[in-house]
């Protein structure tokens, strides 16, 4: 079992990744937050996507979006064990990867200067300042049948590129309205998402 945070002081490894984030401050009290025990391992943790996936349910025209009753690690530690119990499963993806990135064609270059330009540095889908770094996405995912092209490339902040997956940039977009995250309204230029030609295999929210 993983260690028990206590709350509205979380503990020093939770404290110091949103220190990295800037959210706040090691040691500084966190503003009051509901809570949630996850099923699985019995720890509480703030409701938040930082510590709780989410589910999406449609009802009567209705979207309904809450939060998963087991944690992130848990569904981590679990996602890891059926890995090393289906070794089959997980070379098959690798080499499914491999063949999809090869079908991509050319390669991801290490930085795209005019993009962070008419960006201004900030993430593509949050505004996020992305201070010279952050990581490259695909608008439409490799997964999905998107290229290595320019027209497909962008830059995202860690977390949205995390949270993307195998969306496509416009369900990425609609994603984030559904659960009311920030979402930047920019035109770039010379973007141009290539057409989905897969469906995405697993919802991921």
């Amino acid at each position: 079992m993983h260690r028990q945070l206590h709350y509205p002081v979380l503990d020093r490894l939770a404290c110091e990744k949103r220190r990295m984030q800037g959210s706040f401050s090691l040691g500084e009290r966190m503003p009051d937050i509901a809570t949630k025990r996850c099923n699985r391992c019995g720890c509480e943790y703030p409701e938040t996507r930082e510590f709780f996936g989410q589910f999406k349910n449609k009802r009567g025209g209705e979207v309904r979006i809450g939060f998963r009753g087991t944690c992130r690690i848990c569904m981590s530690n679990h996602t890891k064990a059926y890995d090393a119990q289906n070794p089959d499963n997980v070379a098959a993806r690798i080499n499914r990867r491999r063949e999809r990135s090869e079908d991509a064609g050319g390669s991801v270059p290490k930085d795209l200067p005019e993009v962070r330009r008419h960006l201004k540095d900030q993430c593509r889908y949050c505004s996020k300042d992305l201070e010279g770094r952050g990581h490259i996405d695909h608008l439409t995912p490799v997964a999905r049948g998107g290229s290595n092209k320019s027209s497909n490339l962008t830059l995202c902040c860690e977390a949205c590129n995390l949270a993307k997956t195998s969306k496509s940039f416009e369900e990425f977009l609609e994603w984030r309205r559904e659960r009311k995250l920030p979402v930047r309204s920019i035109e770039v230029p010379g973007e141009m998402p290539d057409p989905v030609i897969r469906r995405e295999l697993r919802q991921r929210f």
